[in-house]
């Protein structure tokens, strides 16, 4: 039997070594920000630049610390850390990985394993509350879906994935990578609504199986109080993109167990107008954002919607209790477009 390893942090490490000691039966490797080079050791480097009376003077100064890192996802990571960890292990670990990561090539150990990729997410460090994975228009594989699940939890952001349909199997397959949460698009009726919920809930709230540890792996604890909690913690989220769903937005708002309702504007757009994008002074347009908005409030529901710009996340947010930041391929397009036009002045 083979093996694909996912690492990060130690873990990194960890994953390497194995595969070293057993190349037959590793076939891949994903690194999610591991510490592989030096520079990713400026935690476990601690060890060395402060200095402490003894072990558990050293963890409570390292935890404060941590704590009291800019970056988001330390904080979370600092706070974990005594139900994860003794105290006299601290030294050991962090002295171990500092000298695999600074002495040597753990990567040259193992030339013949695959490494298809070197994820570093970076989410966590701009602020971004939650990403959403996209795999109802994005090019994401089922394997992907779950390294990205995985790598944006890693630094303390939410992942949540969006469906291709309502289908069960891919609500499962979301869920069981360790999703936050699922995002599910062109509802358009209550009946759709109680489906999805249905399907995203474990009995006996709904029909949602149990049949993989994984999840509760992810969400750094075990299976019994991730099946005790699923139910309220993880978010579903239904679309409105539709005439139809406008129209039938308050029977879906009711169904009990849709967290949040988000808004699709182009989808929206093309099926009221008949064109996209929205100049969002249309009529009727402006008349099924707010009977969408009034629906959510008047059922206690979340809202959102995306947002193609900062400016309008900001104006929008006065509205919703929650915006999606345009999206990857647009940041990327818009850096290079600028950068270019830069170059070429």
């Amino acid at each position: 039997m083979g093996f694909h390893l996912i690492g990060h942090s130690m873990g990194g490490l960890t994953a390497l070594l194995l595969a070293h000691r057993y190349p037959d039966r590793v076939l891949s490797f994903v690194d999610i920000k591991g510490n592989l080079a030096p520079e990713d050791c400026f935690l476990s480097r601690q060890i060395f630049t402060f200095r402490s009376d003894g072990p558990e003077a050293f963890f409570d100064e390292f935890i404060d610390r941590t704590r009291k890192s800019k970056s988001f996802a330390s904080a979370l990571y600092a706070s974990t850390l005594r139900a994860r960890v003794r105290a006299p292990a601290i030294r050991p670990i962090f002295e171990s990985m500092v000298r695999l990561s600074h002495e040597e090539d753990p990567a040259a150990h193992v030339p013949g394993v695959a490494v298809p990729e070197d994820v570093h997410v970076r989410g966590g460090e701009s602020g971004s509350v939650g990403i959403i994975i996209d795999c109802e228009h994005g090019h994401i594989s089922d394997d992907s879906m779950h390294s990205s699940t995985a790598a944006i939890a890693a630094l303390g952001v939410s992942p949540l994935v969006r469906l291709r349909t309502t289908h069960a199997d891919l609500i499962k397959r979301a869920l069981d990578a360790g999703a936050h949460g699922i995002v599910v698009p062109q509802i358009n009726s209550a009946e759709e609504a109680r489906t999805v919920v249905s399907q995203s809930k474990f009995p006996p709230q709904g029909l949602r199986g149990q049949g993989s540890a994984f999840p509760a792996i992810a969400h750094g604890t075990d299976m019994p109080t991730y099946l005790k909690t699923a139910n309220e913690t993880l978010i579903t989220c239904v679309q409105i993109e539709s005439k139809a769903g406008v129209e039938n937005v308050d029977a879906i708002c009711a169904v009990p167990g849709v967290d949040m309702i988000f808004i699709g504007p182009n989808d929206l757009a093309l099926s009221i107008l008949g064109y996209l994008p929205a100049k969002e002074t249309e009529p009727e347009f402006v008349d099924a954002i707010e009977k969408i908005v009034a629906a959510a409030r008047k059922h206690g529901k979340w809202v959102g919607r995306l947002s193609n710009n900062g400016a309008l996340c900001r104006e929008h947010l006065k509205v919703f209790d929650t915006v999606a930041m345009s999206y990857d391929i647009r940041a990327i397009q818009n850096w290079y477009t600028t950068e270019l036009q830069v170059a070429r002045s």
